[in-house]
């Protein structure tokens, strides 16, 4: 039960707030939000710049002048825009075409009080409720019902009565004002009669009141119709002495009235009602000798006649049945409002914004902007840009020195935009007057980042900053520009999901276009998670691509040359000697020298992954140490079987191995073996030597042959547990997967074409 209510009240308040803005999931962070749009209109606001309105509030002798914006006022409220709407049609130009001279237009408030006026308009500008009183909720509720602002109704309807200092006083002016929050002042008083009737305000209330409390069902007392009677006495008692009477069993039932016939005698204890309530004298006989023959046993008597004038049904039968928490009382009774009224479903600050930009109500500013043969005209608000951006606002200023002398001769006063596109401006102003950044997307990334910072709207760039990597088309060119704008913080995200997903990355056109210093910098980062010789292809690839954009040959010395110190990062000595001869000896890139030194390092295999790395060897200039995520706890084992038709008619046990890469500290690679019965066995291999001592990694893995093929899936296979440990070391592989040759051949995982299969393995390990 608990659980509906919280979820009732949730559901609630999104509706009462118009909480129904836009879900589409960017997965940009929320946190450079922090209410700044609810922040900037509270500056708004509070300076009055740009303010288009003023109210001259009088209270009594108080008065009081609250400058405003007519464009923020009319999509709050149909009210206002009724008293504004004259305002709209005069507000564009005479008949000469030039713009007419800018009133401050005056509206004189002589029916609710300041401070009211002043909730209406911060909740109008904020939707900030911390003006809202116990004091004043009720000269608000009046001024949100004049003004017909929704939100601010549905929060005053909400608002918790506990804080009410007298809630019997409250109900009577709120059942004019409006009955949904009566009725939750009447549903507060049942939950917490017994406090109430022992308080000062209830002796305050009139017959009638009293009649109708002691009336109701739902009433919860601790001692049941034995404390409701001992209130009702207290309650006369009060009334006696307030008319200087004395507290007699006469005045104190002619006092009561009707309430005493709403008290339900025939459940109090027959013996506290003899001891407690007949000595009273209020009862007569005849009222008394009924109340002692009700017998549940018997048939009732009915209500009302002359035997038995009181009600017997008991109070609580249903309302025991429901659990309300104290902190939500009254929402059962917003949803009855809710439903009952005509609420917009999305009355947001937000939305508002939202709808003001795009219907340009009252615009004092347009934005004139060209792209291409396009030129599009965005109306906009100088109050809303001006708290958002300086540069904007300056260039407001700038604009109508320039234009006084020219507004004589056309009417045309449109501020021109030229360094941004029309999509990525619009996306500006979207975050300007509604923090949504909805319209932002990798395409536009670029432009509208470098557009927040030069217009100095510190929430857009905060939201590019926290835009997500794998969105980008070029995350190389975003490096770049992040470090230009001196975004470090998103500089070094880029760096860090290139060095995740690099063996990616490299295959794109963005990584062609990087220049070379930068090339050398990620080249010799120790975080990347690839191995050497991919860096090496990829360093191949991008070379070629600088000779064909220089129109010169693809050779080993013009390839060199444009590689420069980036060949010096890649860590030679740690690809197998094997995969050194066959593919990177003979492309000529390498001096003599330079191919000498790492055929002396693998002369020296013991030197190959010792504990703590190696510096470089004074016989070869190229690092030789393992990369800095060697301590990953997860990551992509890969092998391209190449030649694999050769492969596979090779003799029997046969094997080609992955490059390897460390996890947890320890090196694992993929092993294929040709076995007897043409299988190939898969394998995942510890490569030695590893780090001395005891130790074990209980490991996860899925495995997964590649498809050649557009009609058939890749082949995947889970492992979900099994044991690496030095023992596995001692007696060589861990068996992984055994396939007939033939089936991956017919089926789609052999590319012909390319004579060649792809394998993977994605592990996971635990220490």
């Amino acid at each position: 039960m608990k659980f509906f209510v919280i979820l009732m009240c949730f559901i609630l308040f999104v509706k009462a707030f118009g909480g129904g803005s836009s879900k589409k999931d960017t997965k940009i962070s929320e946190r450079h939000k922090t209410n700044a749009l609810a922040q900037r209109m509270s500056k708004l606001l509070s300076t009055g710049v740009y303010a288009d309105v003023k109210f001259i509030v009088e209270e009594g002798d108080k008065k009081e002048l609250l400058l405003a914006h007519k464009a923020i006022l009319s999509h709050a409220s149909e009210e206002f825009a009724l008293i504004f709407c004259s305002d709209n049609a005069k507000n564009s130009s005479d008949s000469n075409g030039k713009k007419s001279t800018e009133i401050i237009k005056t509206v004189l408030v002589i029916d609710v009080t300041i401070e009211a006026f002043k909730v209406m308009l911060n909740f109008i500008y904020t939707e900030d409720l911390k003006g809202l009183t116990a004091q004043n909720l009720l000269d608000v509720l009046s001024t949100a019902k004049k003004y017909k602002i929704i939100g601010l109704i549905n929060a005053c309807v909400a608002f918790p009565v506990s804080k009410l200092s007298n809630v019997f006083k409250v109900i009577a002016e709120a059942r004019v004002l409006d009955m949904n929050f009566a009725q939750c002042c009447m549903q507060y008083i049942d939950e917490n009669a017994h406090d109430l009737f022992l308080s000062e305000n209830f002796l305050q209330i009139d017959n009638k009141f009293l009649t109708e409390l002691l009336s109701r069902d739902q009433l919860k007392t601790k001692d049941g119709e034995l404390e409701i009677w001992q209130a009702a006495i207290r309650w006369a008692d009060a009334q006696c002495r307030r008319n200087g009477t004395e507290c007699s069993a006469e005045k104190r039932r002619a006092a009561l009235g009707q309430a005493l016939f709403e008290i339900r005698f025939p459940l109090i204890k027959k013996e506290d009602f003899s001891k407690i309530i007949v000595p009273y004298g209020v009862l007569t006989s005849e009222e008394v000798i009924s109340v002692y023959q009700f017998d549940s046993n018997e048939i009732r008597p009915k209500r009302k006649t002359t035997k038995f004038p009181f009600l017997n049904r008991k109070r609580n039968e249903r309302h025991e049945k429901r659990t309300l928490l104290n902190e939500t009382e009254n929402y059962h009774v917003l949803l009855e409002f809710i439903a009952n009224n005509d609420v917009p479903k999305n009355n947001s600050l937000a939305h508002r914004m939202k709808e003001l930009l795009r219907k340009g109500t009252f615009a004092d500013v347009k934005f004139r902007i060209e792209e291409g043969q396009e030129t599009k005209i965005l109306p906009a608000h100088k109050a809303i840009i001006s708290v958002t951006s300086g540069p904007l606002e300056a260039l407001f200023r700038f604009e109508k020195s320039k234009m006084d002398d020219a507004a004589e001769k056309t009417s045309d006063q449109s501020i021109a935009i030229t360094n941004l596109s029309i999509n990525s401006f619009i996306v500006l102003l979207q975050f300007i007057y509604a923090d949504d950044f909805s319209g932002l997307n990798g395409q536009n990334w670029a432009e509208v980042i470098n557009a927040a910072k030069m217009y100095e709207i510190s929430g857009l760039v905060e939201a590019c900053e926290t835009f997500p990597i794998s969105q980008l088309p070029n995350i190389f060119e975003a490096v770049d520009l992040a470090r230009l704008l001196d975004l470090e913080e998103f500089a070094n995200r880029c760096l860090d999901y290139i060095d995740a997903n690099l063996e990616t990355l490299l295959r794109t056109n963005g990584f062609l276009q990087i220049d070379q210093q930068f090339l050398c910098e990620f080249f010799g980062r120790e975080t990347l998670q690839i191995g050497e010789i991919s860096l090496w292809n990829a360093a191949l690839r991008w070379a070629d691509a600088q000779c064909h954009r220089n129109d010169t040959e693809c050779s080993a010395k013009n390839r060199r040359d444009l590689l420069g110190a980036a060949v010096d990062k890649i860590r030679f000595p740690l690809i197998s000697k094997k995969i050194f001869i066959e593919n990177i000896a003979p492309s000529g890139v390498l001096t003599q020298e330079e191919v000498i030194s790492i055929y002396q390092f693998h002369a020296n295999p013991e030197l190959i992954g010792a504990p703590g790395g190696l510096p470089p060897l004074p016989f070869a200039p190229f690092p030789s140490r393992e990369k800095a995520h060697r301590n990953n706890s997860g990551g992509k084992l890969r092998l391209e079987i190449g030649k694999f038709s050769e492969f596979a008619r090779g003799p029997s046990e046969s094997e080609r191995l992955g490059e390897h890469m460390f996890i947890r500290g320890i090196p694992l690679q993929i092993l294929a073996k040709v076995s007897s019965g043409n299988n190939l066995g898969l394998f995942i291999k510890i490569k030695a030597p590893v780090a001395q001592g005891e130790w074990t990694l209980k490991c996860s893995s899925t495995f997964r042959i590649l498809s050649q093929s557009f009609f058939s899936k890749n082949f995947e296979q889970t492992f979900k547990s099994f044991i690496l440990n030095k023992e596995t070391t001692e007696k060589g592989d861990k068996v992984f997967k055994s396939m007939n040759i033939k089936y991956l051949t017919e089926e789609g995982f052999y590319n012909k074409k390319k004579d060649k299969m792809n394998l993977e393995i994605v592990a996971n390990c635990d220490e």
